[in-house]
């Protein structure tokens, strides 16, 4: 995965991230700012659950 652009907010960042090398819709990722801190790279490798997958549409 890609990192296109991050937010901070209050107490957590934002990290809008999409499929690398594609112009596929952003996933939203919110992290608390301590761990964000921790694994912050411009290329991330991440697997998210099926199950914990909440789709939004507009």
């Amino acid at each position: 995965m890609e990192v296109v652009r991050v937010i901070e907010d209050t107490f957590s960042y934002l990290i809008m991230i999409r499929r690398q090398g594609t112009q596929a819709r952003m996933i939203r990722w919110e992290l608390g700012k301590e761990e964000w801190r921790r694994i912050a790279a411009d290329t991330l490798y991440l697997y998210f659950p099926p199950d914990k997958i909440m789709l939004m549409e507009h």
